[in-house]
């Protein structure tokens, strides 16, 4: 929780440094989840961490956290021009925090715990085409109940948070066996550019590409599947 209270320092009073601030609480509990044995502990710290800062801040920015979500809401209805420059700045605040939260859990834990470990990768045995797969299906089912759940007003306001955060972890569970379960580029490259080694690398565009194109897809099918209405900060 360093990250984010240092990041509290760094913010003006408007929505794209709250993702910053976010990202940083977001990211800070995952290498602590990560290193314990259960594989279960890294999917259920991040969606308890997810449902906690759309409960409690998501009425400052929309709580997004990820960019393939903040793609997935500009191109609900095409991409409007107005938004463009909320969508980038959001992308940007949410690299930033995740950056710094990366490098004070590798600080905290040490790099002989976090390097080229503490990221996610294709498994071994498995290959990139399939962690890509694995990325794009999840990604795109964790966006596409984002923008369904909150297009909907037949939902308690408490159980969209609380359905959004159980199809993270479910999403995370899901794509851990072929991928590492990212399912967030602000995450896979921050934790790439501290933990990675030279060699991992050149598995990060796949945590990029995969997810985004997903989001683009579900974000553009929206209007038929959900009805999606709404700008960037929409959530």
């Amino acid at each position: 929780m360093v990250g984010v209270g240092f990041s509290f320092i760094l913010s003006p009073l408007n929505d794209t440094p709250i993702h910053f601030i976010h990202r940083s609480s977001f990211l800070s509990f995952l290498p602590s989840s990560i290193t314990q044995k259960g594989k279960i502990a890294a999917p259920l710290a991040a969606g308890g961490m997810l449902l906690s800062l759309i409960l409690s801040q998501g009425h400052l920015s929309g709580t997004h956290i990820n960019p393939a979500v903040t793609v997935g809401l500009f191109m609900r209805k095409g991409g409007k021009a107005k938004d463009r420059g909320k969508a980038i700045g959001y992308v940007l605040a949410q690299v930033l925090g995740a950056l710094m939260a990366a490098r004070l859990g590798s600080a905290a834990f040490g790099k002989e715990v976090c390097q080229g470990k503490l990221l996610p990768t294709p498994v071994a045995g498995g290959s990139e085409g399939q962690a890509f797969g694995a990325e794009g299906l999840f990604t795109a089912l964790f966006v596409q109940a984002i923008l369904t759940f909150t297009g909907t007003t037949t939902l308690p306001s408490l159980l969209t948070p609380l359905a959004i955060a159980a199809t993270l972890v479910a999403g995370l569970l899901g794509a851990g066996g072929l991928s590492g379960g990212g399912l967030n580029p602000a995450v896979a490259t921050a934790l790439y550019l501290v933990n990675s080694t030279g060699k991992q690398m050149q598995s990060l565009w796949v945590y990029w590409l995969a997810p985004v194109l997903a989001a683009v897809v579900v974000g553009l099918g929206n209007d038929k599947w959900a009805g999606g209405e709404g700008g960037v900060e929409d959530t």
